[in-house]
């Protein structure tokens, strides 16, 4: 009775687990630039070199089992760059390892979208990957994409 028990608690734990294919495409050409296999949790960051203030930021998200991307922080490289982001919350800011950094504050998103081109430095991470947006886009200041499709369990 007892292995029973837990054999439907694993299964009912797994069922809560989800699986997806992040993908990453070009529009409205809908040209796909990769596809990752992530699940419930990874984190994703994308850095890029903010257009005004010519400095590092950096954004990280959790992938959330909704089917979005839930912010948890963004960095910035100067004081300035992260007033720009939302001065209304300057008070929230933190300085850690030489970075401006702002707490995500609940954001949540089902599509994240980047004007890429080879100035901008647009990067995306997950897990060990790596690639390169604004250099892997074939026309500078293409839109960029970012998705979550939930995989199907057999």
């Amino acid at each position: 009775m007892l292995c029973v028990s837990l054999v439907s608690l694993l299964l009912a734990a797994v069922s809560e687990f989800h699986l997806y294919t992040l993908r990453v495409k070009e529009v409205p050409e809908e040209r796909e630039l990769a596809a990752i296999h992530v699940s419930q949790g990874d984190l994703l960051q994308v850095e890029y070199v903010h257009s005004m203030y010519e400095v590092k930021q950096t954004e990280v998200f959790s992938i959330g089992r909704d089917s979005r991307f839930h912010l948890e922080k963004v960095t910035f490289g100067s004081y300035a760059a992260a007033l720009y982001y939302d001065a209304e919350h300057s008070q929230g800011f933190t300085f850690e390892g030489g970075l401006w950094m702002a707490k995500g504050g609940g954001k949540n998103y089902s599509v994240l979208k980047y004007r890429a081109s080879p100035g901008t430095g647009h990067v995306l991470h997950i897990g060990n990957q790596r690639l390169e947006l604004s250099t892997s886009s074939q026309s500078p200041g293409r839109l960029i994409e970012i998705c979550l499709e939930e995989e199907r369990r057999n």
